[in-house]
């Protein structure tokens, strides 16, 4: 009898574990999405969103800090809406430097491109291939990473970047400043670039030239130096 009563004993914490793993698992399905940075995306307004945790660089790229101490980089949701989906992706090898504001990321959209500038400093290690593969993914899933970096001078570049609401209010101000912008080109040469309402279209930059694309590079993408990265 007893060794009856220890098995029952026995069987009974075995499928009340059973149920609550069950349990956890129902919890874990119905959790909303995660971005591809590891964070949970929350939206800012006018289209944008940004996930908690990631840092941003004035040039529309950012970083996420592991602890491990490698860091997570890619493009901001800013590049994203008003590039539209790309047609080439190109990326630096493994194993590249890259300092903090330097080329590292070239998206391209029929004959034009820009280029985007790294937001620290540091190697290489790992290099988001599938990104050339499927480059339209850019524009259906935000915040994808492109590079893990092993940094270099994180302690001393990190002070440079935005977090948290600096980072919402500043990526607001630079729609907004951007609007202005294609306020002003549109003024004199018309282009079908603002929604009603006044907010860009997305993918807005393929409506302009060549001009045009100098001169957003220039005004909101400024890097330290200007050729793009070599193909891997």
């Amino acid at each position: 009898m007893v060794a009856i009563f220890v098995v029952l004993t026995i069987l009974a914490f075995v499928s009340a574990d059973a149920v609550i793993q069950m349990r956890r698992r129902r919890q874990m399905s119905a959790l909303p999405a995660v971005s591809p940075a590891g964070a949970r995306i929350r939206a800012i307004g006018d289209g944008l969103s940004i996930p908690n945790g990631l840092f941003l660089h004035p040039g529309h790229t950012w970083a996420e800090v592991h602890p491990t101490g490698k860091v997570r980089v890619g493009l901001d949701d800013f590049v994203r809406q008003v590039l539209g989906r790309p047609d080439r992706v190109t990326l630096l090898p493994c194993g590249a430097q890259v300092a903090q504001g330097e080329a590292m990321l070239t998206l391209e959209r029929g004959m034009r491109r820009i280029v985007l500038p790294a937001p620290v400093s540091g190697a290489i290690q790992a290099a988001n291939t599938a990104l050339m593969a499927q480059p339209e993914s850019l524009d259906s899933a935000p915040y994808q990473w492109a590079y893990t970096l092993r940094p270099s001078r994180l302690g001393e570049e990190i002070s440079q970047l935005r977090i948290a609401e600096k980072a919402s209010t500043w990526l607001s101000a630079e729609l907004q400043r951007f609007t202005d912008w294609l306020t002003g080109l549109t003024a004199a040469h018309p282009v079908p670039a603002l929604q009603d309402g006044g907010m860009p279209s997305v993918g807005v930059l393929a409506k302009l030239d060549d001009p045009e694309w100098a001169e957003f590079q220039a005004q909101f993408l400024e890097i330290s130096q200007t050729s793009g990265p070599e193909t891997t």
